[in-house]
């Protein structure tokens, strides 16, 4: 892959202050979510490069995450960055969407 990760998280900071704006995870992520940031990694699976997006939560307090709830998280950012121009912006910066194929949900406390 060429795509420089820099170019990717660019463009994925644009779509983290897009997220909060519209209230995506809103009644998803627990009531104590102070924000989201979506970072981007390069993994390689059987000689295939691709690209994990880890969606950190952050929240106040001591409040977790169940597996459930992360499952959900990561579905429904994956399907809002689809639908609101992630993978036609992927494209034109030379990146092919489909090597964007794993959601990863971690959790910070702030």
């Amino acid at each position: 892959m060429s795509v420089d990760l820099a170019q990717i998280e660019e463009l994925l900071f644009e779509f983290e202050d897009l997220m909060m704006q519209k209230s995506v995870l809103v009644g998803i992520a627990p009531s104590s979510m102070a924000g989201v940031q979506l970072l981007a990694e390069y993994y390689d699976d059987e000689g295939n490069q691709h690209l994990k997006i880890t969606v950190l939560i952050e929240l106040t307090g001591s409040r977790s995450i169940d597996e459930d709830t992360r499952e959900v998280i990561a579905d429904t950012t994956s399907d809002w960055l689809r639908d609101n121009g992630l993978h036609e912006r992927l494209e034109l910066i030379g990146l092919d969407p489909e090597v964007m194929n794993y959601f990863a949900i971690d959790v910070v406390h702030v």
